[in-house]
């Protein structure tokens, strides 16, 4: 979402500052972005925790089949963040919610997959 007003009330201008002004919004992919493998990418912490301070909304988005929201919520508080789980979602989460919602009439689902390596 697009915001029409500058309310970046830090005094600190970074590259990214017109992009942290212009939309309360942001969304970020976990694997390669947050984390490298299950290691926490200090740096991106450091700036979730800025755009949270900033009053921003802050979602998390993963297409790794293998991690619950619960796991999710679990890493990211290990790497030094505080997130609302209702603003995390895994590709299962959401293929859940997909058929919930499209499809009510399924009630079971055999998911095939390769295991991590």
């Amino acid at each position: 979402m697009e915001k029409d007003n500058n309310t970046n009330t830090s005094s600190e201008k970074t590259p990214f500052s017109s992009i942290i002004d212009k939309y309360d919004n942001f969304f970020f992919d976990c694997d390669g972005v947050l984390f490298h493998g299950r290691k926490p990418l200090k740096a991106s912490f450091a700036v979730l925790n800025k755009l949270k301070e900033l009053g921003k909304n802050l979602f998390f988005v993963t297409n790794s089949s293998r991690n619950t929201r619960a796991s999710m919520e679990k890493n990211l508080v290990h790497g030094g963040f505080q997130p609302d789980k209702d603003k995390i979602f895994t590709s299962s989460y959401l293929s859940a919610r997909y058929l919930k919602l499209k499809h009510p009439d399924v009630k079971k689902v055999y998911c095939s997959w390769r295991p991590s390596r």
